[in-house]
């Protein structure tokens, strides 16, 4: 499963998007002048496996849930 996340240059909203370093995270910059795949309507925009979300508050808590995962917080605690 790869993230994608699509952002532009000069954009305010792809900028405030915090990434945490952990997280393995492709990012697109649909204006690059060697990138001629997908461009959503809108960006910023993080898609994986077909679903897509924004707008960017939503993204940076999405990556944040994804890392929290990572660390273990919703591991189920066996009862011993």
């Amino acid at each position: 499963m790869k993230l994608n996340l699509f952002i532009k240059n000069n954009c305010d909203f792809c900028n405030s998007i915090i990434i945490p370093e952990e997280i393995d995270i492709n990012i697109v910059n649909v204006e690059d002048d060697n990138y001629n795949g997908y461009v959503p309507d809108h960006v910023p925009m993080i898609q994986c496996n077909g679903v897509s979300m924004s707008p960017p508050h939503m993204i940076t808590e999405l990556l944040n849930l994804i890392k929290a995962g990572q660390d273990g917080l919703f591991k189920k605690k066996v009862k011993v």
